[in-house]
């Protein structure tokens, strides 16, 4: 018995979608059979550097590149605490050729310290994935104050002020202290300054004594000597320095932790996000990446849209407490 024809149009739904299974199941291949047609630009809405974030962003741009056959351009914008790149892809076209790669206080703290946003953190944006965790670490310079414990600067703190540095007004670092300030009831200044390298280089000039800095920014110089590690604000010890304690060792319950987040205009099709997921956990699986990111304390983390959309709104409402009782305000 003949088999009864497949009608034209039929014909070619049916044959598309066997290509998209096949392509789908290909190694390096992208789920979505029309994207990206064109190059994507990835902004990263701080400074260029040879830090943690822009290891993790040239990683995944390299691997997109590769796997999805289009140029993905990094393009750095920053100011304003990380607002104007953010801005930038807010109003971009939702078609999935914009992305920002930010760190998430972009949209947690921002909105709390910021006078006035130029973007809705909470509506502008559709998130695509979580690609990494960090912590602070709290340090001394002890050639300016030699405390050799965190517990001996906690009974140092609560009887005189003590000055930090941070990389800034709404900065992680001072986010963190701010917390622990209110947790321990200690007195702490704020001495900040324009990102996490100079406020490392005034800590080792001696400008201040103690810093609540990213682990991996000043963990090179622990490991020489130049600075004393205290603390940690992850839940954990430092995997690179274990005999390092948390904060919440002696505080239970305490947690300032941060994440890099990859996002697109509100509006971009759902399908895109998969894509981007799916490329996220590859490269955070290679070798090179996974040895850098242990290196420098990075916790690789290959969160999707739902989870990284129920982390950013949980973290926005708990900063925005500490941002109110610490009067952090950047106008």
């Amino acid at each position: 018995m003949a088999s009864t024809p497949i009608p034209l149009t039929r014909r070619a739904a049916v044959i598309a979608a066997a290509a998209t299974a096949v392509l789908a199941g290909l190694p390096g291949i992208a789920r979505a059979a029309d994207y990206p047609a064109k190059p994507v630009t990835l902004v990263v809405n701080f400074p260029p550097g040879g830090g943690a974030l822009n290891l993790m962003v040239r990683a995944l741009a390299d691997q997109a590149t590769r796997d999805l056959g289009q140029p993905v351009v990094v393009d750095y914008k920053a100011g304003a605490g990380g607002n104007i790149g953010a801005q930038y892809v807010a109003n971009a076209k939702p078609d999935g050729y914009t992305l920002l790669a930010a760190v998430d206080t972009t949209l947690t703290v921002n909105p709390s310290v910021y006078a006035s946003m130029p973007f809705d953190a909470d509506k502008a944006f559709a998130p695509l994935a979580t690609f990494g965790t960090f912590s602070q670490m709290l340090v001394v310079n002890p050639k300016v104050l030699p405390v050799k414990s965190f517990a001996e600067l906690v009974a140092m703190a609560k009887d005189k002020p003590v000055q930090y540095v941070s990389a800034g007004n709404g900065s992680p670092g001072q986010i963190a202290a701010e917390m622990l300030a209110n947790v321990a009831q200690l007195k702490l200044e704020h001495v900040p300054y324009r990102g996490n390298a100079p406020a490392t280089q005034a800590l080792l000039a001696g400008d201040a004594p103690i810093g609540f800095l990213v682990t991996s920014g000043v963990l090179p110089h622990v490991q020489s000597g130049r600075l004393n590690a205290l603390a940690v604000s992850s839940a954990k010890r430092s995997v690179s320095l274990p005999e390092v304690p948390a904060v919440a060792e002696s505080y239970p319950g305490f947690l300032a932790e941060f994440s890099w987040v990859l996002m697109a205009p509100a509006g971009t099709p759902p399908a895109y996000a998969k894509v981007w997921q799916e490329l996220v956990k590859k490269t955070l699986a290679r070798d090179d990446v996974r040895k850098h990111l242990q290196e420098w304390d990075i916790a690789p983390l290959a969160s999707g849209p739902e989870e990284t959309a129920a982390r950013l709104a949980r973290e926005r409402k708990r900063w925005a407490e500490v941002v109110k009782r610490a009067h952090i305000r950047v106008d």
